[in-house]
């Protein structure tokens, strides 16, 4: 049996239950995560694409990266910040420091902080977190 999930709203584990189901179930919270079932896309009227987009550029290029931003360029601010969160070479805590950030306004300065810092520290911090996790 194949079991295909679609995300709705992020939640917390409060505890695994026992069972004899081929998948795991447990119980939940969403609190602080209530506006996630808001189906209306957030928009951010701080977001300065111009100032993003020079830094995910020097973000690529210290790493070797390509980077093709024509697509990105018309996407709705949730979406932008979103799609970023994921597809940038962050390191796995980083990653989870997006995913748990409630707004897009602070995830977007989460995102923006964290790309100045891996560029001030240099190097591919997310090689160098795969190497600690193995």
């Amino acid at each position: 049996m194949d079991l295909t999930l679609a995300g709705v709203s992020r939640f917390r584990l409060t505890s695994e239950l026992i069972v004899s189901t081929p998948w795991r179930q447990a119980e939940v919270s969403w609190d602080g995560f209530a506006h996630d079932r808001n189906r209306m896309a957030e928009t951010d009227p701080y977001l300065d694409r111009a100032a993003l987009f020079a830094l995910l550029a020097r973000f690529f290029a210290a790493r070797g990266l390509p980077h093709d931003w024509q697509n990105l360029k018309s996407v709705p601010d949730e979406l932008l910040i979103n799609v970023l969160s994921v597809l940038c070479p962050l390191p796995a805590g980083d990653k989870q420091a997006l995913l748990e950030t409630p707004h897009l306004p602070e995830r977007r300065e989460t995102l923006i902080t964290l790309l100045e810092f891996a560029l001030q520290r240099g190097g591919d911090d997310a090689a160098d977190d795969d190497e600690i996790m193995q």
